[in-house]
């Protein structure tokens, strides 16, 4: 059996407000006029009940022409006034319904004046009308909502069924619960205007067939746009494509080249598959070889080497700075070292310029 998932109020609020919304803009706001008298307005109901408003009316009109009087109506078979309403749905229960009606308001007051509901109470009111009976709960929901001004809704059991196909309503929920499950979510002057708009649908000839298919399971309020939607244009909303929900890339084949995509149009699958990449740039000649920097002369040294004027050499990761003063160190020594033996030969040199110098005379000489 095909039930529908249970939701919140608020969410069953809004939902019969859509429908209400896409009901009037369908079929156009209902003006339908409900006769002055309670007792009047109590066979109409009757009449009304599993019928459109249009067949109702006329049958209640033909119901109250072809009797003198109501007393008459009252003293009349079952057959008789079933013979009268045969163009209704039901017209044997109908005209034991309306007999039972005019029985209860004769024997209370001996009178056929029923406007004594005006002035009870709504408890006191609805004790009245449940000690009649032959009266079905949609009579006394309807009693109450359009003849004294009660918060209620009233449905028949056609616009059950349209409510359940809708999935507005559970499956298995019976009419009585179904009165009080919409009673809370439906705002008291929503009320009869969201009853009369069901009700159009519901006795529709064009779709009240539709009303009768098996259900499918798991109906939610969600489907209930979408069902309206399908039931009045004849086209079932596609349901959601999976690239809509999740992005997913297809492999092409390696031979096959990837077509181009329009101007003016992102492809998702593409930028789903693919990367981000850097734009291209034009291609640039080749710098030119830089010549080599010559090391220096001192191959003993371990300090950096000074870099020739006018190259740019990549900078270095700075060392610390205990083996920078160790370099330091050893350069110094390195250069001492050649500064010495470089100074004992200017010493020995001789001077070309300066004169020569005469030997010191010997023992043989001084002879």
């Amino acid at each position: 059996m095909a039930t529908t998932k249970s939701s919140k109020p608020a969410d069953l609020a809004a939902t019969c407000r859509e429908l209400l919304a896409a009901l009037d803009k369908f079929y156009g706001k209902s003006q339908q006029d409900i006769p002055l008298q309670v007792l009047e307005s109590m066979l109409l109901a009757v009449c009304l009940e599993d019928n459109s408003w249009d067949d109702a009316t006329a049958a209640c009109a033909k119901l109250l022409e072809s009797y003198f009087d109501l007393n008459e109506i009252r003293v009349s078979s079952t057959a008789e006034l079933a013979h009268t309403l045969k163009g209704l749905s039901n017209p044997d229960w109908k005209g034991l319904r309306i007999r039972a009606v005019l029985r209860s308001v004769f024997e209370s007051s001996y009178s056929f004046d029923f406007e004594k509901l005006r002035r009870q109470t709504p408890d006191l009111t609805l004790k009245t009308l449940k000690k009649i009976t032959e009266l079905s709960p949609f009579v006394r929901e309807f009693t109450l909502q359009e003849v004294l001004g009660t918060h209620a809704v009233a449905l028949d059991n056609s616009m059950l069924k349209a409510a359940h196909w809708l999935g507005l309503l559970p499956a298995s929920m019976s009419l009585v619960d179904a009165m009080e499950h919409l009673k809370t979510p439906i705002r008291k002057s929503d009320a009869s205007s969201f009853c009369r708009q069901l009700r159009r649908l519901a006795t529709d000839p064009s779709f009240s067939a539709r009303f009768t298919e098996k259900l499918p399971p798991d109906l939610h309020l969600a489907d209930v746009s979408s069902r309206f939607e399908e039931l009045t244009t004849g086209k079932a909303r596609k349901p959601a494509k999976k690239s809509d929900a999740e992005p997913v890339s297809i492999a092409q084949p390696e031979h096959a080249p990837a077509k181009p995509s329009k101007p003016g149009k992102a492809n998702p699958m593409a930028a789903a598959a693919k990367p981000k990449s850097a734009p291209l740039s034009h291609p640039q000649p080749p710098s030119p070889p830089k010549p080599a920097t010559k090391a220096p002369a001192s191959a003993k040294s371990s300090g950096p080497a000074k870099a020739t004027t006018g190259v740019k050499t990549p900078s270095k990761a700075k060392q610390p700075a205990k083996s920078t003063e160790a370099g330091a160190a050893v350069t110094k020594k390195s250069s001492a070292a050649k500064a010495a033996p470089q100074a004992a030969a200017k010493k020995t040199a001789p001077n070309p310029k300066a004169p020569a110098k005469p030997a010191p005379a010997t023992k043989k000489d001084r002879k």
